[in-house]
């Protein structure tokens, strides 16, 4: 498996983990707060981890847009499912 699977991969984990963590905050401004410190993390995480040393768009494109959209679908069903 190549790096940009492996980045996606670990992306998508990391939206599940922030938005979960997201939910607990209880405030729309931590929402985003949380979810761009998650984004930041997880991106020097990845670059760490697989020793990758590309630029930031690099990241947005492997993964970092699905991050978003998993972070935001998973506050989402946690904010209208549970309450």
């Amino acid at each position: 498996m190549n790096n940009k699977n492996k980045s996606m991969y670990i992306f998508v984990l990391a939206g599940i983990l922030f938005g979960i963590a997201s939910y607990y905050t209880k405030s729309h401004i931590y929402y985003l707060v949380l979810m761009l410190i998650g984004l930041m993390v997880t991106q020097l995480s990845i670059k760490k981890l697989l020793k990758v040393s590309e630029k930031f768009n690099w990241y947005m494109s492997n993964g970092g847009w699905i991050y978003i959209f998993v972070w935001f679908i998973v506050l989402t069903i946690m904010i209208n499912v549970i309450k």
